[in-house]
């Protein structure tokens, strides 16, 4: 990475809508040069360009969960079963006292009982003990969430089956974004009512 590179992801960290032609002018190369070498940084896994979410907008919570797991083994399993839940924002193998922290977010306060209660990653066999903090995003205002109107997987990410739910059959949860389950209440979908 150069000068040059750096100064196409600030570019677009600044707006990631701004045309690569006028990063080009800013920097002194062409548009087709900023192609280039955006896409060489993008194979290369060094970015990527996506859309950031303000979870406050949407009025959902966000969840810090700290885990303690024995080994690196355990550490690794909870991992590969919840790297594709799509209400992880990120999971960090951390040093300390804790060595697994979980970044989440939860739609609404049913939804957030949830994952506190059954529905989570804490609840896992191989997790020792965890803490969990509750709050809204300070900063920085956008973070990148994946939202979904529903899947149509009838199991989630990592094994669990909402119609078998007990939460989610009394309309305590709104299932998994990943399944075919899912009631979002943030969302309002296009198709037209029956009348």
């Amino acid at each position: 990475m150069d000068e040059r590179d750096l100064m196409i992801i600030r570019g677009l960290a600044e707006d990631g809508r701004t045309p690569l032609e006028k990063i080009g002018e800013r920097i002194g190369i062409s548009r087709v040069a900023v192609t280039k070498r955006l896409r060489n940084m993008t194979n290369r896994g060094l970015l990527k360009v996506g859309a950031m979410i303000n979870p406050n907008k949407l009025d959902f919570k966000v969840l810090f969960i700290s885990i303690e797991v024995a080994n690196y083994e355990d550490l690794q399993k909870l991992v590969e079963t919840y790297k594709d839940c799509p209400r992880i924002i990120s999971l960090i193998h951390a040093a300390g006292g804790y060595n697994l922290l979980a970044l989440m977010y939860a739609e609404d306060e049913r939804t957030l009982m949830s994952i506190l209660s059954g529905c989570s990653i804490r609840t896992r066999k191989e997790v020792r003990r965890s803490e969990v903090s509750v709050g809204r995003v300070i900063y920085p205002k956008y973070l990148p969430i994946t939202l979904s109107s529903g899947g149509e997987d009838e199991v989630t990410p990592c094994g669990l089956s909402c119609d078998k739910c007990e939460r989610y059959n009394a309309e305590e949860c709104i299932g998994c974004p990943s399944t075919r389950y899912y009631r979002p209440t943030w969302f309002r979908s296009r198709k037209k009512e029956k009348v």
